[in-house]
């Protein structure tokens, strides 16, 4: 059978099912616990600030 899909597609895709496998079992809120953290980590290596709203801390 020949792919139709983009190999773009095909590897996000992937990532999409990496992720997800990673995550299964974890309750909502250490999923999103688990997301600042990796958001957090990216902005510190790239230097980025942002302002943080009050009503999420």
């Amino acid at each position: 059978m020949k792919q139709t899909e983009p190999k773009t597609l095909r590897e996000l895709h992937r990532i999409r099912a990496r992720i997800a496998h990673e995550q299964r079992g974890l309750s909502a809120r250490e999923r999103v616990q688990r997301t600042r953290q990796e958001a957090n980590a990216l902005l510190r290596r790239w230097g980025f600030t942002l302002p943080i709203h009050p009503s999420t801390n």
